[in-house]
This record gives structure tokens, C-alpha cells and sequence, in this order.
């Protein structure tokens, strides 16, 4: 029934992400803004190594896979807004610049990954929920922007006054 593939479905999600969270643990070093790239190699990895298990031995209207990737999100968006919080205002912009877009892909990746392909979205007559991870993650980002701003304002201003000074010669 429908609470037993919900157990199920909840214990191997809970089995594969102990891994993540134990890698990726507080205060290691895998942990750190700056190999925050490895997180979402993790999350390939996975996807890769299971996709036999994702297509044959789950049902494909218990979304496994689906469900697994939002786990991974909310785990993931969790973490990276406490390292934000952690080192707000030491945070290197070129890092910072470097993981928003690692995390615009893995975002796009895992919301292609997990697109059902047509007639494939429906089960016993209904339709099966659409998964779209845009924004799991990166709005974490959203308070630190500034930080980006500011440094694009001052090289902004760095490339002016350069320009300027060349044309005065």
C-alpha cells in the first residue's frame, strides 16, 4: 500500500543521503564553500550508479529518484546557508561566483534528470507530480548577493577610471 512504499521509498533515501551527509559532514573539510562542487558530484554519482535500480527495480510511480533529489536539496540548501552564514563577509567572491553557478547547474541537471518523458507521467490514471529544482538551492544565496554586487560595482568603477585615464592621454 501506500504507506508501506512511502517507508520503503523513505529508508533507501534515508541509506544513500547518511553517505552524503557523512562525507560532507560540519566541520571537515569536504564541508568548505570551496568544495562545494563535490556535493553535487555526489548527487551524479548517485544518480549514475542507480539508475538500473531508478528504472527496473522501483516502481516508477513511487518517484525514488525524484524524492531522493529533493532530500539531497533540502540537505544541501541547509548546509551551504550555514557555511554562508559562517563566513559572511570573508567569503571570497570568485568562490562565491564559482559555486552559484556549480549550483544553477546542478539545479538544471537534476530537474532534466527527473523529467518525465510523455505518456510516461501518468500512473492508474493519474498524473504523476512534475519535479522542478530551480531555486532549491540557490536561494540560499540570496542574502550574500550583496557581496557579489559590491565587488561588480567596484570593478565597475576600477574599469571606468582606467578607460578614463587612457583617453586623457
Amino acid at each position: 500500500g501506500e504507506e508501506s512504499m512511502r517507508k520503503i521509498r523513505s529508508r533507501f533515501i534515508s541509506k544513500e543521503l547518511a553517505v552524503y551527509e557523512l562525507k560532507f559532514k560540519r566541520g571537515t573539510d569536504d564541508a568548505k564553500l570551496e568544495k562545494t562542487a563535490s556535493r553535487y558530484a555526489f548527487i551524479r554519482n548517485l544518480m549514475e550508479t542507480h539508475e538500473a535500480l531508478f528504472s527496473y527495480v522501483f516502481p516508477r510511480h513511487w518517484c525514488v529518484q525524484q524524492e531522493l533529489c529533493v532530500e539531497f536539496c533540502v540537505k544541501t540548501h541547509r548546509e551551504l546557508s550555514y557555511q554562508l552564514q559562517e563566513s559572511s563577509g570573508n567569503i571570497d567572491v570568485a568562490v562565491l561566483v564559482f559555486i552559484l553557478q556549480k549550483t544553477i547547474e546542478v539545479e538544471k541537471d537534476l530537474t532534466a534528470r527527473n523529467r518525465w518523458d510523455a505518456g510516461e507521467n501518468m500512473h492508474n490514471g493519474q498524473e504523476l507530480p512534475p519535479y522542478r529544482y530551480g531555486g532549491m538551492i540557490l536561494c540560499c544565496f540570496e542574502s550574500h548577493m550583496g557581496l557579489y554586487v559590491r565587488e561588480e560595482d567596484r570593478a565597475m568603477e576600477e574599469s571606468i577610471a582606467e578607460q578614463t585615464a587612457t583617453d586623457r592621454y
